[in-house]
């Protein structure tokens, strides 16, 4: 297997890739993210898989203003107090969880790691129990919240955030939001559940219709590559993958009985780059059209996936 350094810098966001060639394909990158932190209270979640995610060494850098570092999981409660060390129980800090930080003045927290996507035995699903849950909101990119939670909207009760000084609620978990209320990068939530659940962030949701008619479809396969990820279209036209990334473009593949297959790259965020698409700015195109079949349909179609070099067969 050979390795090969590459770095780019976009954005202001420093990256350092080391490439293995191969199949599958595996890029481990390291960037560097930075949490701008309030005087108080601040709710946030880190944005990458730390290199080291020794709680001393991920606040590291703020050591002089930092007060106080809680975390929540399974009911209970874990600090950090960097002036009491020998009390403390919250010995790591990890991407996707959620952290309350408490600083003495406004600050910036760099965060040095690995994106979640780009972590091969890391899970982004997160186990949510009944009750009060603390997670993470990983995106890079504002989330309408019916998007976000749309997942686990039927075990939803309450969601909340909180942002300088105020908590936001977010009480729509089917409709779009008509507010500018979106779940924003690297934001901890607060979500009761009434039941066990997953939560992954972000999703992409579409509806899937004929062009010619604009009626839903209602029976199709639809295939994210870049995470050899599929779903089942509903009876609507409606589907949802979750926890696809939101920092590249992804090939996109639907399969539908008397349909021309359609392979497209798009971005989640972007609906500008998807063909015969209708979004809303800042959102994931509502709508995919897609032709009838001028050809008998094959009994079979052959997907490559340039993100891994994989090659499967959808029958």
């Amino acid at each position: 297997m050979k390795h090969k350094e590459v770095f780019a810098k976009t954005l202001g966001v420093l990256v350092t890739c080391a490439v293995s060639f191969g199949v599958p394909f595996l890029a481990e990158c390291q960037e560097q993210i930075s949490l701008p932190l309030k005087q108080g209270w601040n709710l946030v979640a880190l944005p990458l898989q730390p290199t080291n995610t020794a709680i001393m060494r991920v606040v590291a850098p703020i050591t002089n203003v930092l007060e106080a570092v809680w975390a929540y999981d399974n009911g209970r409660w874990y600090g950090y107090n960097p002036s009491v060390p020998g009390l403390n129980d919250l010995k790591t800090m990890e991407v996707g969880k959620a952290y309350w930080i408490k600083v003495r003045q406004d600050c910036v927290l760099p965060i040095v790691g690995t994106r979640i996507e780009n972590l091969p035995t890391t899970n982004i699903e997160f186990e949510l129990k009944p009750g009060w849950n603390l997670v993470g909101y990983t995106a890079s990119q504002p989330q309408d919240p019916s998007i976000v939670l749309a997942p686990i909207a039927h075990v939803l009760s309450s969601a909340q955030t909180f942002v300088g000084t105020n908590w936001i609620w977010y009480p729509n978990f089917t409709s779009l939001s008509t507010s500018n209320n979106l779940v924003n990068p690297y934001q901890g939530l607060w979500l009761f559940v009434t039941t066990n659940a997953r939560f992954t962030a972000p999703n992409f949701k579409v509806k899937v219709v004929d062009a010619t008619t604009g009626k839903p479809i209602g029976k199709a396969v639809v295939t994210i590559d870049g995470i050899e990820a599929s779903v089942e279209i509903d009876q609507n036209g409606n589907f949802i993958i979750p926890g696809i990334p939101d920092n590249t473009n992804q090939l996109v593949t639907v399969i539908a009985e008397n349909f021309a297959p359609i392979v497209m790259s798009i971005n989640p965020f972007q609906s500008s780059n998807l063909s015969g698409g209708s979004g809303i700015d800042g959102q994931p195109p509502s709508q995919l059209k897609i032709a009838l079949s001028p050809l008998p349909a094959p009994n079979h179609f052959q997907i490559f996936c340039p993100q891994n070099g994989s090659l499967w067969i959808k029958e």
